[in-house]
């Protein structure tokens, strides 16, 4: 195991993305990715994903940012995660084109649904694990992002 571990912290933002950076100077701790969150929800209960390639150090992670209002879930798939916060996007930009072209519900479900399955198809392809896509760094961030 090496000497400090990096992080990657999944929609942390606010009161959290202050304990991110508090967390960052933690011995053991090597570089740290905070991906902010929805600002516009900051005030309701949240859910996020935080990654680590040690499941220990993620459960630290997640141990230091649960509060009353986030509930954080810890996963070792680094890859997983990462990819699942990025692709999103994509399957996003399709999802607003669809919606402003007025193609209607069913469309824009079904390229949430297949954006979802090539999302999973590559992250396998790079060594995530499949599941990570129908939790929150996958289904859950694509739904978000894509209403």
């Amino acid at each position: 195991m090496p000497d400090k571990m990096d992080v990657l912290v999944v929609g942390a933002g606010g009161r959290e993305h202050a304990l991110v950076w508090k967390l960052a100077a933690s011995p053991g701790i090597g570089r740290v990715l905070c991906a902010p969150g929805n600002a516009g929800i900051a005030q309701m209960a949240q859910c996020h994903e935080v990654a680590a390639d040690d499941i220990e150090v993620a459960r630290s992670v997640q141990e230091v940012l649960h509060s009353p209002r986030l509930r954080v879930y810890a996963s070792d798939d680094t890859i997983g995660v990462q990819l699942g916060g990025a692709l999103k996007n994509v399957i996003a930009v399709a999802c607003g084109a669809a919606h402003g072209l007025g193609v209607g519900l069913s469309a824009e479900a079904s390229l949430m649904t297949r954006g979802l399955a090539e999302m999973t198809r590559l992250g396998v392809a790079l060594g995530a694990n499949p599941l990570t896509f129908l939790g929150l760094a996958g289904v859950g961030d694509l739904s978000l992002t894509c209403n």
